[in-house]
């Protein structure tokens, strides 16, 4: 596996310098063309002077336009003597929306839909594609599944050898993406272990003519030979086909998760031959570890088939991990058989000897026994551990950037199930404690996710596993700090969850307090004392919370964490964690008076913006200095703390009229933020962080009559939120917060820069339409579009008019189904759809030359 991937790793980069190389020597008559997915833009990080190369001569090939796409879907289709409702392509139009996959799988839709309707044509008839057609093979949405499950049941008896064909045709990158891997045809024979006439007859019909999921086509080549190489035709099939991707939209009750497809069920098989191979490395009590439960594995392992092949993508050394396997299962048998055998010895000692023989037989026994017992909990141990590691790396991934939105989703249930499964397969309670711990990685990188939901679930399983194991030592201070950890993580989730959770965090808060306040009462040296500090710094957020605004109570729980902070540190001056916390305290009592408004306050917050920024400002120079001495990346956190404090410094005195020093605080905070996106390029909190600051800056640059830099500003804000969007693509306030930048970036520019602006601004309002989950948000927009709409008009933009009028029309019939008795809905709508008819006849009269 890791030889195999270095190896390829090389040959990618040998052959990016060969194409860079030529470039660079200007060779007579020789261009480098290189075309790529703009997803896969960020990869070209991984090769020295590419994305240099790139930067100065890309070109992004658009999305096709409306018309564009209607013409795609007609043509051919008229060209080739058929016909296709209009009904039909406006509902394909819609149903493309903005996806990943929208060309490849339209282009499989119209192919099922020109097949399906040669086989309802009388012989002579020119075929007619219609919309019952389309709803028969699945929309959109499921046809690509739907045939490649027709094909599938067609193929009875060679249902391994698909399975087998596609585990290996395909991969999850380090950025959690579903992949093709293209291999040689003796190389997929070796790694499925299938019979050749079986792996042969599943790829040829998936090669055939009226699907092409695999390449070589079968016309291109009709025999594989040993060296030609498979492939996946398109990764939507990976993405689509639920055979390989899962069934997301349904739950397994046995573990309350979606099932995994064959991409997740691989890299589970390969994470547990990954483990296979460590137990190898490793030894237990002394000897070389065996398997808590051997016959479990070997029915795992004998499910599919196992080669040498396959072993070698995830760590090799395929006959040492099968020896390890069976010699666990002889060695479990010998270990009965040595059990039976001493009691009967036993048995005969007491009728032959005395009973101090006995005695000595039995005591061996026990040993025996307790040794098995060790061992058995050092496995379970160890198995834990790696599912404990897998969580903890894939938080590290996705926090340092290293894993897009989807990638960590995807990750997220494989280390799941491979937890799960971990659990399941343990025979003592020795890691119960590594589980719990688990348990709230896993929750925190479902609350990182967005699914508080699930964190919260999660969660609450981690405090069972804690109260458990409280219960049976009520003073063991681990034990007692799994419970609090999960306590704040259930508080958390049920704090993002809103509304009358909010009551129930504050419980969950509480009583952690009172966990931490038992762990300091314990330790006597002073553990526990950030936590209690921690969470009543909790306490006072959710009482100063817009729903709640108890600011009274959540002063009284900010002072007395600074209180606590204060009588800590009196006696440890120098811990780093207090005087996190003090500057922590500091700030939030800040926040709160610049909230309040009432007279006096503003005196009083802006000493304490000052003496929190103080005490950050000597941390992030302490941190610096530390992390250079141990070779290590400063604590980025600190940095952040210090820019909150500027920048919210900066809107007290932006509040206050104080607009010159507003700007210089919030330059301040913004530097700082940026530097921070800047060494993590892509993160998205750092991003989320710069959002509402750009707009701050904006806002007080033209209370200053500085149109101009407002004005970058503004593009800054545009520029940021189209990359948070970009991050979470199917909720609802990133796409609406990227509309509104949008139009005030529009409103503020002239010319092409506001038809641009406006042009993105009405994309994200048909996105969030488009969407039944999120189509609320765009029912108060019809006047903002419509004004949209009128400027394209105006400017004779006819092709963005009539995409414009297309979404005010939306949004009329959104409003209309919500309310049918509000009948000027269906009125608006129906004078939207003849605005965009207009339009749409004008674009295609006017010339090609672009609006001014």
């Amino acid at each position: 596996g890791g030889v195999e991937e270095a190896r390829r790793r090389d040959e990618a980069t040998q052959f990016v310098q060969i194409l860079l190389d030529a470039d660079r020597r200007r060779i007579e008559n020789v261009r480098v063309l290189i075309t790529m997915r703009s997803d896969f833009i960020g990869d070209c990080a991984n090769f020295h002077g590419l994305p240099e190369a790139v930067s100065a001569t890309q070109y992004l090939v658009p999305n096709l336009t409306r018309t564009q796409l209607e013409e795609a879907i007609r043509k051919p289709i008229e060209k080739a003597g058929g016909t296709i409702e209009p009904e039909l392509v406006e509902r394909l139009l819609n149903d493309c929306g903005d996806e990943l996959d929208q060309l490849p799988v339209l282009q499989h839709c119209l192919m099922r839909l020109w097949d399906r309707a040669r086989a309802e044509t009388p012989a002579g008839g020119s075929r007619h594609l219609t919309r019952a057609t389309y709803e028969a093979i699945g929309r959109m949405t499921d046809a690509l599944s739907r045939h490649a499950d027709e094909i599938f049941n067609q193929r009875a008896g060679n249902e391994l050898a698909i399975e087998q064909a596609f585990r290996a045709l395909s991969e999850v990158d380090r950025e959690g993406r579903a992949i093709r891997r293209a291999l040689r045809f003796d190389r997929l024979l070796a790694e499925t272990g299938v019979a050749e006439a079986d792996l042969r007859a599943a790829l040829d019909r998936f090669r055939a003519a009226n699907c092409s999921f695999l390449l070589p086509s079968l016309s291109a080549s009709p025999t594989l030979g040993p060296d030609e190489r498979i492939d996946i035709g398109h990764e939507a099939l990976l993405r689509r086909w639920k055979k390989i991707a899962g069934t997301p939209d349904s739950v397994d009750p046995k573990t309350g998760r979606p099932p995994p497809g064959w991409l997740a069920e691989e890299q589970i098989d390969g994470q547990r031959h990954h483990t296979l191979v460590s137990l190898l490395e490793g030894t237990a009590g002394g000897e070389r570890a065996t398997l808590d439960d051997p016959e479990r594995t070997k029915d795992w392992w004998g499910r599919l088939p196992r080669t040498a092949a396959w072993a070698d993508r995830y760590g090799g050394r395929f006959d040492e991990v099968k020896k390890l396997i069976d010699d666990a299962i002889e060695a479990k048998r010998r270990s009965r058989l040595n059990r039976r055998l001493t009691v009967a010895l036993v048995i005969a000692g007491v009728l032959l000897a005395a009973g101090g023989a006995w005695i000595a037989r039995e005591r061996a026994q026990q040993q025996q026994i307790a040794q098995e017992k060790l061992r058995q909990e050092e496995l379970d141990k160890s198995a834990m551990t790696s599912a404990k590691t897998l969580l903890e790396d894939v938080l590290e991934a996705y926090n340092d950037n290293s894993l897009d939105l989807a990638g960590a989703k995807s990750l997220a249930a494989i280390s799941g199930q491979f937890l799960d499964n971990v659990r399941q397969s343990s025979k003592t309670s020795a890691a119960d404690l590594l589980w719990g711990q688990s348990l709230d990685n896993e929750a925190d990188l479902y609350a990182l996710l967005g699914n508080d939901e699930q964190s919260l679930a999660v969660a609450k399983q981690a405090k069972d596993v804690a109260q458990s194991l409280t219960q049976s030592n009520p003073t063991a201070q681990e034990p007692l700090q799994l419970l609090y950890d999960a306590s704040v993580r259930a508080g958390n989730a049920l704090v993002a969850s809103g509304g009358s959770h909010k009551q129930d965090a504050l419980k969950e808060y509480n009583a952690a307090v009172g966990i931490a306040e038992k762990i300091v009462s314990l330790s006597g040296d002073g553990a526990g004392e950030d936590d209690i500090i921690d969470v009543h710094m909790k306490i006072g957020d959710v009482y100063k919370d817009n729903e709640l605004k108890q600011y009274s109570e959540a002063r009284s729980e900010y002072q007395s964490g600074l209180a606590g902070c204060l009588a800590a540190l009196a006696k440890h001056p120098q811990d780093f964690n207090l005087l996190r916390n003090k500057g922590k305290a500091l700030y939030r009592i800040a926040e709160l008076l610049r909230t309040e408004k009432t007279a006096g306050t503003s005196d009083e917050a802006r000493t304490f913006y000052r003496d929190a920024a103080d005490v950050q400002n000597d941390l992030v120079a302490r941190n610096a200095k530390e992390a250079l001495a141990a070779q290590k990346a400063p604590d980025s956190s600190l940095n952040s703390n210090l820019a909150a404090t500027y920048t919210h410094w900066g809107l007290l005195e932006k509040e206050a009229g104080n607009l010159e020093l507003a700007l210089e605080k919030l330059r301040q905070g913004i530097a700082i933020d940026e530097a921070l996106a800047k060494s993590e390029p892509g993160n998205p909190q750092w991003q989320e962080f710069l959002m509402p600051n750009y707009l701050y800056l904006a806002e007080t640059l033209e209370g200053l009559k500085r149109p101009d830099e407002a004005l970058a500003a503004y593009r800054q804000l545009n520029d940021t939120r189209r990359t948070l969007a970009y991050h979470s693509p199917g909720r609802s306030k990133p796409q609406k917060d990227l509309a509104e930048a949008a139009k005030l970036l529009g409103d503020r520019s002239t010319g092409l820069a506001q038809i641009e602006a406006y042009r993105e601004a009405v994309r994200s309002w048909n996105r969030l339409v488009d969407n039944p989950k999120n189509a609320a948000a765009a029912a108060g927009q019809y006047d903002v579009v419509l004004g949209f709409a009128r400027t394209f008009d105006a400017k004779k933009d006819w092709p963005d008019a009539q995409s414009a009028y297309r979404v005010v029309m939306k949004i009329a019939v959104l409003n209309y189904v919500n309310d049918p008795s509000a009948t000027s809905w269906r009125d608006k709508a129906e004078e939207a759809e003849r605005a965009s008819v207009v339009a749409g006849k004008a674009a295609e009269a006017a010339p090609a030359d672009p609006p001014r």
